[in-house]
Order: structure tokens, then sequence, then C-alpha cells
């Protein structure tokens, strides 16, 4: 089975190339198949945002470069690539970048939980956007 449209939300994290390459493996080929790239630049609250511009800025400058990396890596496959940068709070700019792009399923980076630790990966963001999300998510491990 493949999916039209396969949102990745990513940080700016090397671990984010193998969620980029299993999406890009459930996608669609031809010009239907899209993978969107999602970045959430985390806004901090009460914060003057005439203060905070440079320090945006410079994350979004990262995250543009991150996004172009992984897009790299896909490099020379039939599909669409999407790069998005989002700003708030993430889980909820996930949802809604899920929504905004008519995403069909999304592909999210998670950790592996330990047996020893039962509940220890709960709270995470993988875990919520996996509980909240309308539509089906894929943890890569």
């Amino acid at each position: 089975m493949r999916f039209q449209r396969v949102l990745v939300p990513v940080d700016l994290s090397e671990e984010n190339q193998r969620a980029v390459e299993i999406a890009a493996e459930l996608t669609a080929l031809g010009p239907d198949g899209t993978v969107v790239l999602l970045h959430v630049i985390e806004t901090i609250e009460d914060a003057p945002e005439d203060e905070m511009r440079d320090f945006y800025a410079s994350l979004e400058e990262k995250a543009r470069t991150n996004m172009e990396g992984l897009a790299d890596g896909l490099a020379g496959k039939p599909l669409q690539i999407e790069r998005r940068i989002a700003y708030g709070k993430r889980l909820q700019e996930i949802m809604a970048a899920a929504a905004d792009c008519r995403a069909d399923v999304i592909v999210v980076r998670s950790h592996r939980v330990e047996p020893g630790r039962p509940g220890g990966g709960l709270g995470t963001l993988s875990h919520e956007v996996a509980l909240l999300a309308e539509i089906p998510v894929l943890l890569v491990k």
C-alpha cells in the first residue's frame, strides 16, 4: 500500500533520515506522491517578539538547511518533496499540518522503550502524535 501524502515531522538531529527514507518507501510514485517534511520551531511564551526575531531566524535557517539535506537523500526518487516550517507548540502544529496538507499518514521518529522501564516512552511527542492523530501513524525506531 502506498500513500499519496506522507507527513514527516523532523527536528534538527541526524536521526530523522531513517524516518524520511521509510516515508519515501510508503509514498506513491509519480507526481501525486508527496513527502511533506515539517519542522516546528517551538515558540517561547510571553517573550517579546522583537527580542526573539534573530533567534527564531537562526533556528529557521538551521531547519531549512537540515530539511535540504534530508530532501537530498531522496534525490532521484520519483516523488514530490515539500518543506514546511511552523512556529508554535510541536504537537498542535503537527496536527494542524496533517490536516492542512491533507496527509494520509504521519511517519514520526521515536525511540525504543526499554522493557525494564514500563511507561518510559509515554508522554513523548511521538506517543502523543500516535494517540491524537486522526490518521494512521507509523513510529520509526
